[in-house]
C-alpha cells in the first residue's frame, strides 16, 4: 500500500498552484502487474473513466497512445529481473486539464532526456527507439520525469481544450 499511498500523493501534487478551491476533481488510481496483459486493463479502466467524465475524444485518444506506450515501455525495460513488480497509474481530471503520474520501482530512467529522434531520415538510417516517447512528448501539453522515494515518477498533463477555445 506504500505505493498506492505515494501515488496519491503524487496526484494530489499534480495540482497547479493556482487551482481553484471546489474544483472537480476525479481521480482514477490504478495499480498493475508488470505484465503486458495489464496494458489492456488500463486503457480499459481509463476508456471507462473518460467516457464517465466526458473527456474529449481527442484527449482521451492521447492519453490511450500515451497509456500504451510508456506502460510497455516499463514493463519491457525498466527491471532486471523476472520477479513481480507493481507499477501505479494516477490519472486526475478536473476542470481545466487531465493528468496522470506513472511510477515504477525500475531502475532509474528519464524517458524525456534523450534527444529527439530525427524523423526526417530514412527508415534504415534512423536509429531504433525514441519514436514513442517523442510521439508521447508531442501529444501532451506536458510531460516531465523525477527520481522520487526509490521510483521513476513520469507526468503527463494535456488540457481539455486548446488554449481560447471553450471546452
Amino acid at each position: 500500500m506504500y505505493l498506492a499511498r505515494t501515488l496519491r500523493e503524487i496526484a494530489t501534487s499534480l495540482l497547479p498552484d493556482g487551482a481553484r478551491p471546489g474544483a472537480v476533481v476525479h481521480v482514477l488510481d490504478l495499480e498493475i502487474p508488470n505484465d503486458l496483459d495489464a496494458i489492456d486493463l488500463v486503457n480499459e479502466r481509463f476508456n471507462d473513466f473518460a467516457e464517465q467524465f466526458h473527456v474529449p475524444a481527442a484527449v482521451r485518444r492521447s492519453f490511450n497512445i500515451a497509456l500504451d506506450d510508456l506502460i510497455n515501455n516499463v514493463i519491457s525495460y525498466a527491471y532486471d529481473d523476472t520477479d513481480p513488480h507493481v507499477i501505479g497509474v494516477v490519472l486526475r481530471l478536473d476542470l481545466e486539464a487531465l493528468e496522470c503520474a506513472i511510477a515504477d520501482d525500475g531502475r532509474a530512467y528519464d524517458p524525456f532526456a534523450a534527444e529527439a529522434p530525427d524523423i526526417d531520415l530514412d527508415l534504415d538510417e534512423r536509429d531504433i527507439g525514441g519514436l514513442g516517447v517523442h510521439l508521447v512528448r508531442s501529444l501532451m501539453d506536458e510531460v516531465s520525469y523525477e527520481r522520487r522515494d526509490g521510483k521513476n515518477v513520469v507526468t503527463l498533463r494535456k488540457r481539455l481544450a486548446e488554449p481560447g477555445s471553450e471546452p
